[in-house]
């Protein structure tokens, strides 16, 4: 990528695995988004092996924002390690993939990305 496009709109996609959700990144710039993407993935750590492995063409996703101004949206991850095939959607930071109560667990088709992980789903007591 010529250096030009490096600080240009579009130049970056973050991810971070999580196996316990937190609230440690502060939407405070509203600009930011313009240029930069923050996503969580549910059971990612450092290594294969781990809750969840995600696999995703994100190199295409980076090249489809930074070249064609195409911004990523409702992309989708596949669980290479934990349960082989199980899918999640990629949800933009502060939402979480949340059950929709119904479908199968292991599709992100069965589930929705909420803002508020804590009190989605099933009724449970929040922190």
């Amino acid at each position: 990528m010529p250096r030009s496009q490096a600080n240009g709109p579009g130049a970056s996609a973050c991810y971070r695995g999580s196996t316990r959700p937190t609230r440690t990144l502060h939407a405070s710039c509203g600009a930011v988004a313009s240029f930069v993407r923050f996503y969580e993935i549910p059971g990612l750590q450092h290594a294969v092996g781990t809750e969840f492995n995600a696999s995703w063409d994100s190199l295409t996703t980076l090249e489809n924002w930074v070249e064609h101004g195409t911004p990523p949206v409702h992309q989708v991850v596949t669980d290479t390690a934990g349960v082989p095939g199980r899918t999640r959607p990629l949800c933009q930071y502060p939402a979480w993939p949340s059950y929709n109560g119904a479908g199968d667990v292991n599709s992100a088709k069965s589930l929705t990305c909420v803002q508020d992980y804590r009190c989605s789903g099933r009724p449970r007591r929040c922190r």
